[in-house]
């Protein structure tokens, strides 16, 4: 082990070899695995990013203290491409809430224990994108939401990572259409209206349409849940 110290920051340095593959630590199979990230400038120094297409690619670099060869404590990290984040490291894991700058102007909340997704997050992304999901033990699980700058939403609800029951997808000239889900895939009867007039109903079964069409010039933007 090396202890070094670099602008009144201590790192204590462990080759990477040292460290026990976290994948064999995990028993949900729904769990990503997560990789060791080396601190950019500071070897022997890592951060376990999960494997998600939130989280940044080296080389990172870490603003806060290095123990055992693990990233800990409050701090900044940051890669080459302009993106940034704020939170908790704790063994090389992030902890609580991060929030994440992106270098093209999105911002998105993080919440996570031990590593793992948890909690809510939200995702305020440029061209007026706007999301909140719930995240529980690393997969989508609860309320989610999805609106648009053009009035365009989508709300429902995730269940152990898949969607289930009733969505509602809403337009700016006012269709709404409201959407069965099981297991994922759509089924059951799809009703749509506008300012509360029935314009018609599509029948899903396990995903397929299978009854029912909607006359284009009543709705105005394609329909597709």
């Amino acid at each position: 082990m090396v202890v070094s110290v670099f602008a009144g920051v201590a790192f204590q340095s462990v080759p990477a070899d040292e460290f026990q593959p976290l994948c064999a630590d995990l028993e949900s199979g729904h769990h990503d695995c997560w990789t060791p990230v080396e601190v950019f400038g500071y070897e022997g120094c890592h951060f376990f990013g999960h494997v998600s297409y939130f989280d940044h690619a080296p080389p990172m670099k870490w603003t806060g203290y290095c123990g055992g060869g693990m990233a800990t404590g409050l701090g900044f990290l940051s890669d080459d491409r302009g993106n940034t984040a704020e939170g908790l490291l704790v063994d090389g894991l992030k902890e609580r809430t991060w929030t994440v700058r992106l270098a093209n102007g999105g911002v998105i909340t993080e919440n996570h224990v031990k590593g793992v997704f948890h909690g809510t997050w939200t995702f305020d992304l440029p061209k007026g994108h706007f999301y909140a999901v719930t995240y529980e033990d690393g997969r989508l699980h609860g309320p989610w939401e999805h609106r648009q700058a053009d009035d365009y939403s989508e709300v429902g609800r995730y269940e152990a990572g898949e969607r289930q029951g009733v969505w509602t997808l809403s337009w700016a000239n006012d269709v709404e259409a409201v959407v069965p889900y099981v297991d994922g895939v759509v089924q059951g009867e799809i009703t749509v209206a506008r300012e509360g007039r029935p314009l018609g109903t599509l029948i899903y079964w396990k995903g397929r349409h299978v009854e029912g069409f909607l006359a284009p010039e009543l709705i105005g933007p394609p329909l597709d849940p």
